[in-house]
């Protein structure tokens, strides 16, 4: 493990639901390889993300907006009606404005672009693992959105904000020898292994 990721040591588990195969694979060995997270299960559609939400009971399940049979913004609304302990995280493709406040109103605490780098998932992790919120960095309308999405409070938008600021400071220090790349180039990474 290089020293740009820092081991999770506690003990957290998640459940990926995407429906790109690859993309489920190479997240997993990133959560698991680089990050240290426990990963319980994955599935391939929405459907199979609620039931298996409720058998595994993870900590976190990172979510795709587009499954099939059930979308990933309804699959997280029944999670949370039935397990609102589990932190949903969204990755996403869509930056629209219209797509994240779906997924904030249906209970999701962060949402992330596919095109975010890998220390943006460990500090979205962070901060809803802490009971906060995470929008992607290229998503300059948070404070906007929190204002429109139910139930999403300003000190849960801080707590994100303050993780995120608390990572920048540690990527800038000298030890960080990588340069910040998109999620889905560390899943191509890995998936060529």
């Amino acid at each position: 493990m290089d020293r740009a990721h820092q081991k999770n040591s506690s003990g957290k588990r998640i459940l990926i639901a995407e429906d790109h195969k690859m993309m489920r694979e190479g997240l997993r060995a990133l959560l698991e390889e680089k990050l240290g997270y426990e990963c319980v299960d994955e599935a391939d559609d929405g459907y199979a993300a609620v039931n298996k939400a409720k058998e595994f009971k993870p900590d976190f399940v990172i979510m795709d907006i587009g499954l099939p049979n059930l979308n990933g913004i309804e699959a997280t609304r029944q999670i949370k009606a039935r397990q609102p302990e589990i932190e949903v995280v969204v990755l996403s493709m869509h930056a629209t404005r219209n797509y994240i406040l779906q997924v904030l109103q249906a209970g999701a605490s962060a949402y992330l672009l596919k095109d975010s780098c890998l220390e943006d998932l460990a500090a979205a992790l962070t901060a809803v693992g802490k009971g906060g919120m995470y929008l992607s960095p290229a998503l300059s309308t948070a404070a906007a959105l929190k204002n429109e999405a139910a139930g999403v409070s300003e000190r849960n938008i801080a707590d994100g904000q303050r993780c995120k600021s608390r990572l920048g400071n540690l990527m800038r220090a000298p030890r960080f020898e990588r340069q910040a790349q998109p999620i889905t180039r560390h899943v191509g990474n890995h998936a060529r292994r």
